[in-house]
């Protein structure tokens, strides 16, 4: 998330949004914290009017956009917790003649495999699945080998990820 962040401010981006995902979600508490880190570390103000409820699925990216499309000062830029709500979004905003990235531009998490076929293709946050199969599997023999006792294995990994820039950011709108 720190990683989006980054590029979009430099890209000249200083008022960025995101659509969080679900509500008590490891994964959501995470990404914003990751969001929180790269705003600060870009010298760019927290807004919590900026942060949109979602749930990692295209309707709550869709729901997202209206919501946007509502707000009398918008982000000129979202960070969205998956793809599936970037693509709601993007879709959304098509329908009220909004351009990706001419207008606001968007980036996804995940890099599922349509987010490059998607029109604009999406600028995304690749993870490295097979490593975090890997790791999982071997954290798991871990806990068999060990009848479960977790003492002695490490808790938790952070995996390297990778952006992935395409077609849906840009620098902001000149107003």
């Amino acid at each position: 998330a720190a990683e989006a962040v980054k590029h979009l401010a430099a890209l000249g981006h200083t008022k960025i949004g995101h659509i969080a995902g679900p509500n008590e979600n490891i994964l959501t508490e995470t990404r914003i914290k990751g969001f929180k880190k790269g705003i600060e570390a870009c010298g760019l103000a927290y807004r919590t009017e900026f942060i949109l409820e979602g749930g990692f699925n295209l309707e709550s990216g869709y729901e997202a956009a209206e919501k946007w499309l509502r707000m009398a000062e918008r982000p000129t830029a979202m960070f969205c917790a998956s793809d599936r709500e970037a693509f709601g979004f993007i879709s959304r905003l098509a329908k009220d003649g909004v351009r990706v990235p001419d207008d606001v531009s968007v980036i996804g998490f995940d890099d599922i495999e349509v987010s490059g076929y998607f029109i604009p293709a999406l600028t995304t946050i690749s993870q490295p699945r097979v490593e975090i199969g890997r790791v999982a599997a071997t954290k798991l023999f871990e806990l068999i080998k060990n009848n479960g006792a977790t003492d002695e294995i490490e808790q938790t990994s952070q995996l390297d990820v990778t952006l992935i820039v395409r077609e849906s950011t840009a620098p902001p709108p000149v107003v």
